[in-house]
């Protein structure tokens, strides 16, 4: 099991700076420094919030794979968009954004509409099917996790509300230059 842990550990970049978690009947171990326990913290953080995004990228929704998924909700975040602009939010390459576009055209998801700003450019809008497919996935992804919160018992359950409203924070907080 150590071994497995080790290997897991260094796969996802944790290293002796960040140890092995510790439980409490573990008093031979010597005490995390506050940076040591800082960075295992982070760690942990890091593979937890991973593992939910794989389990919900697993799942093709809809039919959806999950770059066209993340084409779909991007276009409806910030559209409508240009091709070269969803490329580049997207950090994907024309070729690839084009037929990514084209493929939830096929499905009626989103369309093009004339850009009011170049009449010879053409804007991405999600339609009205890709809106309704983007609030089943949603609708259903918060289920998900909602059927997981019913299971904590009530002292747990009410941990989350302040540790979402930490991650909240963490992910608003402005980047330091």
């Amino acid at each position: 099991m150590l071994a497995l842990r080790r290997r897991s550990e260094h796969h996802f970049g944790m290293n002796a700076t960040a140890p092995a978690a510790r439980t409490p009947s573990d008093s031979r171990a010597a005490p995390l420094t506050t940076a040591a326990a800082d960075v295992e913290l982070a760690a942990r953080m890091r593979l937890a919030i991973g593992r939910l995004h794989r389990r919900f990228s697993r799942r093709a929704v809809g039919g959806l794979t999950p770059s066209q998924l993340s084409v779909l909700a991007t276009v409806e975040q910030h559209g409508p968009l240009r091709l070269g602009d969803l490329a580049v939010r997207e950090v994907i390459t024309p070729p690839t954004v084009t037929r990514l576009v084209v493929s939830l055209q096929d499905r009626f998801l989103v369309h093009r509409i004339s850009d009011p700003q170049d009449g010879r450019a053409a804007l991405i809008e999600v339609s009205t099917q890709g809106h309704e497919l983007l609030d089943e996935i949603r609708r259903e992804r918060t289920a998900f996790i909602a059927e997981r919160l019913a299971r904590l018992d009530p002292s747990e359950q009410a941990l989350v509300a302040p540790a979402v409203a930490m991650l909240e924070h963490l992910i608003d907080s402005p980047e330091e230059s």
